[in-house]
């Protein structure tokens, strides 16, 4: 009986929604946002119990004008998008429900516009840039609703980039990529205190760090370890601060990144004076 409850609340967490983690570049599952999804069941229980809520429930939490579902660890085709979006705004959707979400199951493109536009885009999987990526002023597309129904719609502006986006990440592409942005990224905060904290503890640290990067070239077995390990550079910091001076270090990065991403986005002209 034990065995026949645990397999029961394994099913029953499976189709039970929540509010996901978004999948970020740099941890250990940021493959999921490079995999390409396969095409959803649209009238499985999972899609319409778990994953549709899920999405939702994590971009309202996230205040998101659009979620795709490779962002919290589902490989299907489901976009979803704010029916009230905001020109260039791609976050702080403040208060947004379930009923404030547009679905969309298996999306395929029909038709776009020969226009384009080139404009700033952010992406949740690499919070902390912009990207200036080329896009279509309009494009149509064949989706199944969430009731079922196959059917066609246009959207231009704002709404065509944001799913163009959305679409890029459903084949496994983040506007990092070159042949997206083509190298054209800058910052989104002003990282001076973030920064600060880092170049203290690694110049506490240098020659240590130096001397396992060159272990990391020369033991196999040391190499084998690390590239085991979430992040190379994390792993490096905690064995030459030690466990409690790492410690130390992470909670002060924290703080210092929530200070410079608290007081708000740049603006272009700022960053480009900071990039002269």
């Amino acid at each position: 009986m034990s065995h026949l409850k645990k397999f029961g609340d394994v099913l029953r967490k499976a189709f039970t929604p929540r509010v996901h983690s978004l999948v970020i570049c740099g941890t250990s599952n940021d493959y999921l946002v490079n995999t390409p999804c396969t095409l959803c069941n649209s009238k499985s229980k999972k899609t319409h119990e778990h994953d549709i809520p899920s999405l939702i429930m994590t971009a309202a939490h996230n205040e998101l004008v659009s979620l795709s579902s490779p962002m919290i660890g589902i490989l299907n085709s489901i976009i979803i998008l704010h029916k009230s979006s905001i020109e260039d705004q791609w976050e702080e959707y403040k208060n947004s429900h379930q009923s404030d979400y547009q679905v969309l199951i298996n999306p395929t493109i029909i038709a776009f516009s020969q226009q384009s536009e080139l404009r700033d885009e952010e992406c949740q999987s690499i919070p902390t840039l912009y990207f200036e990526v080329p896009r279509s002023l309009g494009i149509q597309l064949e989706y199944t609703t969430n009731k079922g129904i196959v059917t066609q719609e246009e959207f231009f502006g704002f709404e065509a980039r944001v799913l163009l986006h959305e679409l890029d990440h459903l084949k496994g592409i983040i506007p990092s990529n070159f042949s997206v942005c083509k190298g054209k990224s800058r910052p989104k905060y002003n990282f001076v205190e973030f920064d600060h904290v880092e170049n203290y503890y690694n110049e506490l640290v240098k020659r240590e760090l130096e001397s396992l990067e060159g272990l990391y070239k020369t033991d196999k077995e040391f190499r084998k370890k690390t590239d085991f390990q979430p992040d190379k550079k994390d792993f490096f910091m905690r064995i030459a601060l030690g466990n409690e001076k790492f410690e130390e270090y992470q909670a002060k990065a924290a703080e210092a990144f929530k200070i410079c991403t608290g007081r708000g986005k740049l603006k272009k002209s700022q960053t480009l004076l900071a990039d002269n």
